[in-house]
């Protein structure tokens, strides 16, 4: 068979093409260049497609700014009713009234509650009995929620009948005031009306001050760990929570790491600290100071830059922080709290602290700088009248940042209240103070509850892990007074969060009736393995990756704050608001949140494709960290009307002239300022970050009402067009279902073109649009749920007419695809649909034909074995069209064929004898594609491609003078980045290729061997290829792991105090059920770590810029060589250091109408060993051409950081009236009594004894 196939291929070449010189690289590249532009033509059929698109569109230069307006109408608009329909719930709840029914636990009361339990699925509950020793009574369920799978919630199983509630594991499920107020909380007859009104509602929500949350669709719980149920969420912690309840906070942690805060009360320190910061927002900024003896600030800066963003990034950085530190000496009050106000308030001008034994000793002028003085315990505080004055006048200007000012001290005691420094520092009290006894054993809270007591806080007694997150919530219910007392001056404001990961859409893991092996095989292959047992798999990619924002008014009662309502939004549905169908094919829209950082942009990589979590910074990455530049090489390698036209010089100050213009640039979009708009060179990067290309943007941005947030559109150069209908209304009379028959299409699995009922999951999307299209052509109108999408809807049906013709057009080539092993042709559009053709070669199989033998031990060893079978190029592996891999590369380099080689799919021979391109019996090969942008004229049409078999490679390059053979005369084909397309030595592998252990294919030219290395340097040297450097600012890297300090020299003594612990643990739950049993639900109290939800995924890494050299092929750039000699005059290259007997002549040429650069290396008759490593090594590192991505190793700068102001914070509430005696007290949580000691003995007898 293989034979056959060669004999054609030569018979193709006798007929079609001239003869020409094999020796000649030139003319081997330029006749390769006219085969593979003929065959692409052959089966892309472009020229009947434009003729196609010219009877129903024409060209379009569109307006940005127009277009950008457009966009920004329609999400002003989508957002409103989502904000209307929160508002509508607060109004609910305001309307109605908590009941103080006393048997809200007896089932047997008509007052009894009962709710729908997010956790459990149902109604059912179990009730700890009163003055009963661990008694219990469990009530059964009257209702359980059935879940099925809803088409317009991305698949996820949802039940309308009722909404869920959500309990954090701390609180006991059946407290009658946490009952009551659930019981108040049910309006589950509004969110209904509200989802009946609009299809693709996401979820409406409420989270009450009292830690629980109602959630409407009720959906089945998300575990932070399934297996044992773990559930560390809290809705209270929530960014759509925290901007409801709080003023914008500037907090400063205070961290005791005094000799005392050992062991377990570290422990209890540090989740302490993680729970506070699980609390902030981005509105919110904050710093931890740790002080003993010694004060230091964890920013890195010991303070110098004040406070930073409450961002996810700087939260664990600071937090990871904490475990370099010691516990040593006594805690230094005066040392400390000046410091903390310092940095708090940005006071301007200096102090110094001296001993008085200092004082006593210094001369009388020595203090003459220090105008002021204050005598402390054991201190005197020393200052300048700049600085008193910044104390009187509030403080500096970077302090502004947020509304309110707060000190958080954690710590097991203080000596003494240091009235005297509140005195001088917060005389106007505008500085709140809430404190956090840590330790079981602490005593001395009196100081430190005057402390809180005298400066608008509260005081909270933390006596071990289990007591922290409901502790903590004390403060944010402190704060939450002066919004019920203030909220209605505002306006009735709705608050916006930035971008974050909705964990309601996570997906869960599946339970089938029979287990479904786990394996490493791609989603095709355990979709047919599943099959097999009539079990239907679905892909969860949606929403796993589903992202939101979510807009929440505070629900206010009788000036009482009582909890948020909100509805949360898929950034999916509103990237699709700004449809990438309306501008250019390399242009985009993105979307920045209130504080600047980037919502939605095309180059955003939220979710780490190693730990699948998401990334540290994933919503608080800065714009320009997304639009890397271009360095200076790119720039000039390129044509002056492909750049901008940068006004900076090149030099030394070049790089400095393009950071100010980019952070004008900046500055610009965050200001929605079109006046003059700007320009950047950018490097685009695709997902795999393998391939970068420049591309040079105009940016434009409108400021969306009432969200704060920044919708902003990057157009490239030159690709301000599109195609638009002919008809100025289009005809739905027209459509024509044999425009969809022959059901070898796709459209977009992530878009909206038509809503569904909800019902609707058992049918494709392409089902379901073959529907509507139905309709349309027997009304002549689009269907009520097409309105909604219509202009889309419009785009996908121009795009099916002008291709509806293609598969015929593609069966006139079927004899020409068969013969060249072509056996996939499609062509992908900017409305989301892929046409396709599939040809079945005759002498392949596309299903492993050997699986029956893996199958047959599978039975004998009791495991299975998936019979492994083709990953169709569209179907399985590429449906998402614009979103594509292979469409972003296509639109990026115009005019060009550009081929590739796959790893995610192979065909089988049907022949046991036949051998590989490579000579090699393998019984398999893999796969190639060539994909092409059609453009008409400067519009982009779509993108044109066929799959072929790899051998076909081989056959042809034998037949343009790069038959398989030995090293004597290495031929390749690279790319445009320098990865190899294909390389002619004789033992490459294909199944080594498709396990990622391949020899040259798809690898970096430059890192084979040392003479590619040195070939490589000749390639940039010579222009084929321009080298730059591209920074992802996205990257993470892998923690050292740290070891605590704290205590050292007590560590032999932990497993007593752990026993300690363990046995005080078992005293206080039992003191409890003799006390009635409300804390039964406790979690044990134990050495633990990442107690929060934030802090519990991906501790291990955090964020670091990598940097990496790429090289881009130069073909179509103004200083394209000449000559296909690397070396001048053609001369043979000795590359080996350690090998003079290695001499190598070295030729390049590019294949024209491609993205190929053909590679010629031929050794000199007298060469030897020219690939033994042994004799001929890399340069390790390659200083010329290295590649791979490396942390960036950047000294910490303190100077010059940006401080971020969030647009959010323009509103603050008045704090003015929240002082008198009534609000101070009470003002703590004291120390929970102790219960009779008698109980407790004897049931810690009958545990150990019995």
């Amino acid at each position: 068979m293989r034979a056959v196939h060669l004999l054609l291929v030569l018979a193709v070449y006798i007929t079609s093409t001239r003869s020409f010189n094999k020796e000649s690289i030139k003319e081997c590249a330029q006749v390769l260049s006219e085969h593979m532009k003929e065959t692409f033509s052959k089966i892309s059929h472009e020229t009947i497609l434009k003729q196609n698109y010219e009877k129903l569109v024409e060209e379009e230069q569109f307006d940005p700014r127009a277009e950008l307006k457009r966009s920004k109408h329609r999400i002003e608009d989508y957002l409103k009713v989502r904000s209307q329909f929160a508002y509508k719930a607060k109004i609910s709840l305001e309307a109605r009234s908590v009941k103080n029914d006393t048997s809200v636990n007896d089932p047997q009361s008509k007052s009894f509650i009962r709710f729908m339990s997010a956790k459990q699925g149902n109604d059912g509950t179990t009730i700890y009995e009163s003055n009963h020793l661990g008694k219990k009574l469990k009530v059964n369920e009257t209702k359980s929620f059935n879940l099925t799978q809803n088409a317009n919630f991305y698949t996820l199983p949802t039940s309308s009948v009722s909404s869920a509630v959500h309990i954090p594991t701390p609180l006991y499920d059946r407290n009658e005031e946490l009952l009551r107020k659930i019981d108040w909380s049910d309006i589950d007859a509004v969110y209904r009306t509200n989802r009946e009104e609009t299809k693709d509602l996401a979820f409406q929500l409420f989270c009450s001050e009292a830690g629980y949350m109602r959630y409407y669709p009720a959906a089945s719980w998300f575990w932070d760990n399934q297996d044992e149920h773990l559930d560390l969420f809290d809705c209270r912690n929530t960014e759509w929570y925290i901007n409801s309840a709080t003023n914008s906070k500037n907090v400063l942690i205070m961290l005791d790491m005094s000799g005392s805060m050992l062991g377990q009360r570290y422990e209890v320190a540090k989740q302490t600290t993680e729970a506070i910061l699980e609390t902030l927002s981005h509105n919110d900024y904050f710093n931890i100071m740790t002080f003993s003896k010694n004060t230091f600030l964890l920013d890195g800066c010991n303070g110098t830059n004040g406070l930073l963003q409450a961002t996810m990034r700087n939260k664990k950085a600071l937090r990871r922080k904490m475990d370099t530190y010691q516990s040593e000496g006594k805690a230094e009050y005066e040392k400390a709290l000046p410091l903390a106000f310092s940095v708090l308030l940005d006071l301007k001008g200096s102090y110094a602290l001296y001993t008085k034994e200092e004082m006593s000793m210094m001369s009388g002028n020595a203090t003459n700088d220090y105008q002021f003085h204050l005598e402390l315990p054991e201190h005197v505080l020393a200052a300048t009248k700049q600085y008193i004055d910044s104390i009187n006048n509030g403080g500096g200007d970077n302090n502004r940042g947020a509304c309110e000012n707060v000190i958080m001290l954690i710590t097991d005691g203080a000596p003494n209240a240091y009235k005297k420094i509140f005195d001088m520092y917060n005389a106007d009290k505008k500085v709140r103070v809430f404190t956090f006894l840590v330790g079981d054993e602490a005593i001395d809270f009196n100081e430190v509850r005057e402390m809180a007591c005298n400066n608008r806080g509260y005081m909270v007694h933390v006596a071990n892990m289990a007591d922290v997150d409901e502790k903590i919530h004390h403060y944010i219910r402190r704060m939450s007074r002066v919004v019920g007392r203030h909220y209605k001056e505002s306006g009735q404001l709705s608050w916006w969060t930035g971008v974050y990961r909705e964990r309601l859409y996570l997906p869960r893991p599946e339970v089938f009736a029979e287990p479904v092996p786990i394996t490493n095989q791609s989603f095709a292959v355990m979709n047919k393995m599943a099959s097999r047992r009539k079990i239907r798999l679905q892909k969860s990619e949606a929403r796993s990756r589903m992202f939101v924002t979510t807009v929440s008014y505070p629900v206010i009662v009788n000036e009482t704050f009582m909890g948020v309502a909100a509805v949360n939004i898929p950034l999916t549905e509103i990237a699709q608001k700004s449809h990438p169908a309306n501008i250019g094919a390399k242009s985009y829209f993105f979307m920045l949140d209130q504080n600047g950082f980037v919502m939605t942009h095309p180059q955003l990589r939220p979710i780490d494709p190693v730990t699948k979590y998401h990334k540290q910074n994933y919503n608080n990455m800065d714009l320009l960290e997304l639009e890397v530049g271009q360095n200076q090489n790119v720039r000039s390698s390129q044509k002056s009307q492909a750049v901008s036209d940068l006004v900076c010089e090149s030099g030394a100050n070049y790089a400095e002239c393009v950071d100010d213009l980019r952070k004008a640039v900046r500055k610009m979009i965050i200001d929605c300022d079109n006046s003059d708009v700007q320009q950047l060179d950018v490097l685009y990067a695709t997902e795999l970050l393998d391939r970068v290309y420049p591309q040079t943007n105009t940016y434009y941005a409108e400021c969306i009402n009432h969200a704060n947030f920044v919708l902003g559109l990057a157009v490239a150069k030159g690709d301000d067009y599109r195609i638009i209908k002919k008809q100025k209304k289009y005809d739905f009379g027209r459509v024509k279902m044999d425009w969809m028959g022959d059901k070898r299409w796709k459209l977009h699995p992530h878009w909206r073109y038509c809503f569904l009922n909800d019902t609707d999951t058992h049918m494709t999307k392409e089902e379901a649009f073959e529907i509507y299209a139905q309709q349309m052509s027997d009304s002549g109108k689009a269907p009520l749920l097409c309105e909604y999408r219509r202009n889309l809807v419009e785009k996908l049906l121009l795009d099916m007419e002008a291709t509806s013709n293609l598969i015929d057009s593609w069966d006139t080539q079927y004899s020409y695809m068969k013969n060249n092993l072509i056996h996939l042709a499609f062509f992908s559009t900017p409305s989301g649909m892929i046409r396709y053709y599939n040809l079945t070669l005759q002498d392949y199989d596309y299903i492993d034909p050997y699986w029956s033998i893996f199958e047959h031990i599978g039975h004998l060893l009791s495991f299975e074995h998936a019979q492994e079978s083709y990953n169709h190029f569209i179907t399985d592996l590429n449906r998402k069209s614009t979103d594509d891999r292979y469409y972003r590369r296509a639109v990026r380099m115009k005019d060009t064929i550009m081929f590739d080689v796959s790893n995610n799919s192979k065909i089988w021979y049907k022949s046991e004898t036949q051998l590989t391109g490579y000579g090699l019996n393998e019984n398999l090969t893999m796969l190639g594609q060539a994909f092409k942008a059609i453009y008409l004229d400067k519009a982009v049409l779509g993108v044109s491609g066929y799959e072929f078999a790899f051998d076909h490679v081989v056959d042809t390059m034998a037949e343009h003078g790069c038959p398989a053979s030995d090293d004597r005369k290495w031929c390749l084909l690279l790319d445009e980045h320098a990865y190899v397309f294909f390389s002619n030595q004789n033992d490459i592998s294909y199944e080594d290729y498709l396990v990622g252990k391949g020899k040259h294919i798809s690898q970096y030219f430059g890192g084979l061997n040392r003479i590619a290395q040195r070939a490589m340097a000749l390639l940039v040297e010579n222009k084929f290829y321009t080298k730059f450097t591209y920074t992802d600012n996205q990257a993470v890297c892998k923690a050292a792991k740290q070891v605590t300090l704290s205590a050292g020299r007590l560590r032999p003594f932990y497993p007593v105090f752990q026993f300690l612990m363990q046995t005080f643990n078992f005293m206080v739950r039992l003191a409890s059920q003799v006390s009635g049993g409300y804390l039964m639900w406790l979690p044990n109290i134990q050495f633990t770590e990442a107690y929060t939800a934030s802090f519990h995924e991906g501790t291990d890494v955090y964020p670091c810029p990598k940097q990496s050299s790429f090289y881009f092929s130069n073909k179509d750039g103004k200083n394209r060589p000449t000559s296909t000699h690397l070396v001048t005059g053609n001369r043979s290259e000795r590359p080996c250091k350690m090998n003079a007997k290695c001499s190598v002549k070295m030729e390049a040429a590019f294949v024209d109408g491609t993205n190929l650069v053909m590679v010629w290396i031929t050794q000199d008759k007298a060469s030897e060993n020219c690939y033994d490593e042994s004799e001929c090594s890399m340069d390790i590192p390659s200083a010329q051409v290295p590649f791979g991505f490396e942390e960036v190793k950047n000294d910490e700068s303190c100077e010059n950081l940006e401080k971020r102001k969030s647009k959010a914070n323009d509103v603050c509430y008045s704090i003015d009236d929240d002082d008198s005696e009534n609000e101070r007290r009470p003002c703590s949580l004291s120390p929970s009594s102790l219960v009779s000691i008698v109980p407790i003995l004897v049931g810690f007898l009958h545990f150990y004894m019995f």
